[in-house]
């Protein structure tokens, strides 16, 4: 799609700028991510339980306990990969615990940046800017809701 003429597609970005006591300023860049594709190949959605009834009909438990751990866990990760595929346009940054190709350790994403010395306040600009790149804040919110 073009409009007037042009292409449209350019990919949001963004920037966080952290400045230390010292004066140096850690620049973290982010940038959309154009597909899901890498994420739901490496991870997917876990699917819920179904049972058969005696006309064949399928009805699907979204109900159940296992199911929606799992959904839990699955859309945690997934939030965590959006965060951090957003990140990559950083240069020279280098995670030591977490490896995008490894759900498992998404979860030490907060941990190590406040190894290296970021506070709470830092690391929700990071994840706000990441999630404003991809659109997702108002997304966010709404799930939030939906969960309270």
């Amino acid at each position: 799609m073009k409009w007037k003429g042009e292409n449209i597609y350019i990919p949001n970005k963004t920037s966080v700028q952290i400045t230390r006591r010292d004066g140096t300023v850690l620049e973290f860049k982010l940038q959309a991510i154009e597909d899901m594709n890498s994420f739901e190949e490496l991870y997917p959605e876990p699917k819920p339980p179904w049972v058969k009834n005696n006309k064949g009909q399928v009805t699907y438990q979204k109900n159940d306990a296992k199911y929606k751990e799992a959904f839990a866990d699955w859309a945690r990760k997934r939030m965590l990969w959006i965060i951090l595929k957003s990140l990559e346009p950083t240069e020279d940054l280098e995670w030591e615990s977490v490896d995008i190709n490894d759900p498992e350790s998404y979860e030490l994403f907060e941990d190590e940046l406040k190894e290296a010395g970021l506070n709470v306040a830092e690391i929700n600009k990071i994840t706000m800017a990441a999630l404003e790149a991809n659109s997702l804040k108002d997304e966010v919110i709404e799930r939030a809701q939906e969960d309270f």
